[in-house]
């Protein structure tokens, strides 16, 4: 078979070169042009001479990427989970502390009334001594009981006059205590080692003035 059969062949098909130790065999030519098939080599160790497309592999599947993904998640939670206690930790500090209130130490006026048949005068014009309420101690508590300040009262307090309605007569008896810590809102009293009671804060934190314009408004209980 001569070069222009081979050339001839080509234009109908592939064309397979074989080889055996010897060197080229003779060439043949595919019979199955027209099957959708790839012709197959008849003789061993065959060369396909026609340039083929190669056969493209399935792309790996990377399986390392879903690790760090996974860490991310992770590291994502428990950063998530850290700021949500610290922001707990946070709100709930706020709420114990309270920095909108009033936490300033002050000092409170605690007036006395002593009825005229147990004073007796003082030693200035319209001024007298009560009897059990000149020098006593009072103590101030907070709610648990712990000590917070405490004060005596004057030796000396004053009469008190018409205006001062059902108390006209009254001996009134001051006693300060300074330096009462703000901010408990409810506070316990007492008043010569007797019985404790309870007083607000608000009604601690008035003023001299504003203790005695309440004395005015208050009336005398009765029974």
């Amino acid at each position: 078979m001569g070069s222009e059969d081979i050339s001839s062949m080509a234009h109908r098909g592939t064309i397979y070169m074989p080889f055996s130790e010897n060197g080229p065999l003779e060439m043949q030519q595919s019979t199955q042009l027209d099957r959708p098939t790839r012709p197959q080599i008849t003789w061993d160790d065959a060369v396909v001479i026609k340039d083929e497309e190669p056969k493209q592999e399935p792309a790996a599947v990377s399986l390392t990427k879903a690790a760090p993904d996974a860490r991310n998640r992770k590291q994502i939670a428990i950063r998530l989970a850290v700021g949500g206690a610290i922001a707990g930790i946070a709100a709930a500090a706020l709420l114990i502390w309270a920095p909108w209130v009033d936490r300033t130490p002050f000092t409170a006026y605690k007036l006395g009334l002593s009825a005229p048949e147990n004073s007796t005068p003082g030693s200035t014009p319209n001024s007298c001594v009560g009897n059990a309420s000149s020098g006593s101690e009072t103590v101030v508590y907070s709610e648990d009981g712990t000590w917070l300040a405490a004060g005596h009262a004057e030796m000396e307090g004053e009469v008190l006059g018409p205006e001062f309605g059902d108390w006209a007569g009254y001996c009134m008896i001051l006693t300060r205590i300074e330096n009462v810590p703000g901010g408990h809102g409810t506070y316990v009293l007492q008043w010569a080692g007797g019985t404790r009671y309870e007083d607000t804060e608000e009604h601690l934190r008035l003023s001299l003035e504003e203790g005695k314009e309440q004395v005015k408004r208050d009336k005398m209980p009765t029974g």
